[in-house]
């Protein structure tokens, strides 16, 4: 049977995945290649590509990366599962989000893995951990055994399983130190930020009064008010008060002196 040559390299895409698989999630090829060997294959795909102008093949990346393409066509299906790779009928390219983190590591290193945050945050994997990540740190065990319960995964995977907590490290959604995984602010950034309050609210914020007792009355000053409860009132606060705020300030004090006058009695 002839091989469509307008396939990227469709024999090697069927060779890397077996017939049958116990996994109930797809998990990337950690037995295949490094982390660090991921990431510059993702480099590989956008430097083929012309930074996305053009489609690629695996064969193409596998040259430049001087891998056997096999191994370029094992790691690939995780990649095209995350989004980090889409397919076209000439070829394979790869995602915005990849682009700009290729661009970013030019200026920024270790920052420049949020660029995949979009990708990765809608993944399974994350999606798994974030529940209880939100509540509280846990062990990187743990974060491992939970994604192998919703992977269907045994400890044979073990490597692939911490290689997806790398991704999502990279991508600036957790922390790992000394053993725990921690969500970071910026991974749920919407629930953490406080909106300002609404510009009436803040104009109508009361400063708290100077209270002097034992003096009697005095005269008007410059800016001031000066009753003879002894409550020192800026005018500047006045003038950011509503009448109807104004109106109950006074009441208060009204209040205040008859309940004095009361007691003296």
């Amino acid at each position: 049977m002839a091989t469509d040559s307008s396939a990227p390299d469709a024999d090697a895409d069927a060779s890397a995945e077996p017939a049958k698989s116990r996994l109930k999630r797809r998990l990337p090829a950690a037995d295949r290649l490094a982390f660090t060997k991921h990431l510059d294959l993702l480099r590989a795909f956008v430097a083929a590509s012309d930074f996305g102008t053009k489609p690629t093949r695996y064969s193409a990346v596998a040259g430049l990366m001087k891998l056997h393409i096999q191994s370029v066509s094992q790691v690939s299906p995780f990649f095209l599962e995350v989004g980090f790779l889409e397919r076209t009928e000439s070829g394979i390219t790869p995602a915005p989000a990849v682009i700009d983190y290729v661009r970013s590591l030019e200026w920024n290193p270790t920052t420049a893995g949020r660029k995949l945050a979009p990708l990765v945050s809608g993944m399974w994997f994350w999606q798994a951990l974030k529940p209880k990540l939100v509540f509280r740190a846990m062990s990187e065990q743990d974060a491992v055994e939970t994604l192998a319960l919703e992977a269907g995964a045994t400890p044979e995977h073990k490597a692939h399983l911490r290689m997806l907590l790398e991704y999502l490290e990279l991508a600036g959604i957790i922390t790992r130190d000394n053993g725990q995984v921690a969500m970071t602010r910026s991974a749920d950034s919407p629930v953490d930020e406080k909106p300002p309050p609404p510009p009436q609210a803040a104009q109508e914020t009361i400063k708290p009064v100077k209270w002097r007792d034992g003096q009697s009355s005095q005269a008007t000053t410059d800016g001031v008010i000066n009753l003879h409860v002894d409550v020192q009132v800026s005018l500047a606060d006045l003038r950011g008060w509503s009448p109807e705020r104004i109106e109950k300030f006074f009441s208060g004090i009204a209040q205040v002196v008859a309940a004095q006058k009361e007691n003296a009695e």
